[in-house]
Formats: structure tokens, sequence, C-alpha cells
């Protein structure tokens, strides 16, 4: 990793990121355009500290967690979602809900449309940013 001011710092697999800032406005604003995948401000509880790391780590991104709301997944779509994060096909889904494995698909799409994603990948990683699923 590599700092720069306002403790900005780049992890070659990741990219830049950006940590507490005394000024943020122009220093965020610097960050952003240089690649960040997010900021916390000076005296961000440590907890939140951690866990911005953590989903940078895992590629995510802390600007689009703040930038928009999280979008609104039905019960259903969201056990399918839990179930899919942890690896599970569209079989073991249907089997551990009681249902069929269309409706499954049904539900894998729908999640993927809510979450503007193509792939499971890009559902799980999209659902961890706006926190429908912990990983």
């Amino acid at each position: 990793m590599a700092w720069r001011s306002c403790g900005a710092w780049t992890a070659p697999e990741h990219g830049p990121s950006c940590l507490p800032c005394s000024t943020p406005d122009q220093r965020i604003v610097a960050a952003v355009e240089a690649g960040a995948a997010g900021y916390l401000l000076k005296g961000a509880p440590r907890a939140e500290l951690f866990a911005a790391v953590r989903v940078v780590a895992a590629g995510g991104s802390l600007l689009a967690r703040h930038a928009s709301a999280e979008p609104r997944l039905t019960p259903r779509e969201r056990a399918v979602l839990e179930l899919l994060a942890h690896g599970h096909g569209n079989k073991q889904i249907a089997s551990t809900l009681g249902i069929a494995e269309r409706t499954v698909k049904f539900h894998v799409s729908a999640v993927f449309t809510k979450l503007g994603v193509t792939n499971r990948a890009g559902a799980v990683r999209r659902a961890a940013e706006v926190g429908l699923i912990t990983l």
C-alpha cells in the first residue's frame, strides 16, 4: 500500500482508497478523481472504518453504497439472494425454499434487475455494498 495526503492509499489489486481527511471537500474530490473506492470523514467510528476496509478489499465501493438507496427486494428475493451468496445453485435453492427451480430463476432474474447486475458474483458484490448481506 502506498499512502498519499489525506490518508489516501493504493493497494495494487484494488486501486486507490481514501481514509479520514480533516478538510474533506477538495481532498475527497481529488481522491475520487484518482479512482478512490470510497472515503470516510475524520472521526468515523472504528467499526465503520473496519467495515469500509473490508468492502474495498473485497473489490466493493463505498461510493455506490452511499450514493444509492438500498434496492427493495421482496422477502423471497432476499431469501434467494442469501442462498445464492452462500454458493447454492438453482436446484439447491429450490429444494431449500420448497419452490420450483423455474420460480428460483424468476427470483434470481428479479434480483439481478433490482441490483443492476448481470451475474451471481455481481449480485453478491452489489448486495454486500448496499448492506443487503454480510460476507
